[in-house]
């Protein structure tokens, strides 16, 4: 019998080993939809980050919304859906930034490849969309705990605006306490 693996580490700057998945268990999934900061209406995104040292948006209305109305964005994590059907006027999403990351990560999991593309994204001066076969929500997680403090992450909450999350030490402890709740799956 093999022994008894330790949980992952979910530190700034650290990888989930390959073949690790978390997935999000049935007592979390009403929390998602509470948001985890303010929200507010896309045009009011310049002013909400006008402060963050980096950007980056999870969602693909999100990420659209923000590559057109800020100049500065690190990275885009898009799956070219919302609310799970295709995405209008995706074009200027799919043709956004310097580099492509291209993972899978299924709905309500959080894929080992999904976590270290968002590190290397956070971690790039490179403007980095990761394209998700799947779901990217979850991806909220790993860009909260990967940017530096002082950086904002943006997400969509359909039908009502734009989330933003300022990295600082309380909301890297919210996303690891959160983490900290899901199932742990090796492979």
């Amino acid at each position: 019998m093999p022994a008894p693996r330790p949980p992952p580490k979910f530190e700034r700057g650290v990888p989930l080993p390959e073949g690790v998945s978390l997935k999000l268990p049935d007592h979390l999934r009403g929390r998602l939809a509470s948001p985890f900061g303010p929200v507010y209406p896309a045009e009011e995104l310049p002013l909400h980050v006008r402060d963050a040292t980096a950007v980056a948006a999870v969602g693909d209305v999100t990420a659209r919304e923000a590559t057109q109305r800020l100049g500065r964005v690190r990275f885009i994590v898009v799956d070219y859906k919302t609310l799970r059907g295709p995405v209008e006027d995706g074009a200027a999403v799919r043709a956004w930034g310097d580099e492509v990351k291209k993972v899978k990560s299924p709905a309500q999991v959080l894929t080992a490849s999904l976590w270290n593309a968002v590190l290397d994204a956070a971690r790039s001066s490179k403007r980095t969309r990761i394209e998700v076969d799947g779901e990217e929500d979850l991806a909220v997680l790993p860009a909260i705990i990967h940017l530096a403090p002082g950086a904002t992450v943006l997400y969509g909450m359909p039908d009502r605006g734009v989330t933003s999350v300022k990295v600082g030490e309380e909301s890297v402890r919210i996303a690891r306490e959160f983490l900290g709740e899901f199932e742990v799956i090796w492979k």
